[in-house]
């Protein structure tokens, strides 16, 4: 999904940030030139003067993230949950994006939204082995 997308755009939650993993996102990012939003529970994890770093994502995001969200060909959500603060109309979320989930906790997969594909996994630990 990585491979053939256009269009990536990586959505970042608090997971990112339990699981220490901002040098295997910034290593990802970089590698597929993919913009990174993250959730309020997600500050920290991705740098945020970073030239890849578009804001917030949701009803408190920025318009450059949720943007990048609804025109993305790929969501690669890394340790984040889709709250209704940041889908707002579900129906709507990402319409145009095969949805890339990862996850330490299964129960998160599919909840609010459905994905095209998910791993699940301490991100830390997935990240550095997708990065190889």
């Amino acid at each position: 999904m990585i491979r053939n997308s256009k269009k990536p755009f990586i959505f970042v939650g608090g997971g990112a940030v339990l699981s220490g993993a901002s040098d295997e996102l910034k290593v990802l990012a970089h590698k597929i030139q993919a913009p990174v939003a993250d959730s309020l529970m997600g500050k920290g994890a991705f740098d945020g003067t970073d030239e890849l770093y578009t804001g917030m994502v949701g009803m408190h995001g920025t318009k450059t993230s949720n943007f990048g969200i609804s025109e993305c060909d790929l969501l690669i959500v890394a340790g984040a949950r889709f709250s209704d603060r940041v889908t707002g109309n579900a129906s709507k979320f990402a319409k145009n994006a095969k949805i890339l989930q990862i996850d330490v906790d299964p129960a998160e997969i599919n909840k609010n939204i459905h994905t095209s594909a998910s791993i699940i996994g301490d991100l830390k630990v997935v990240l550095r082995k997708l990065n190889a």
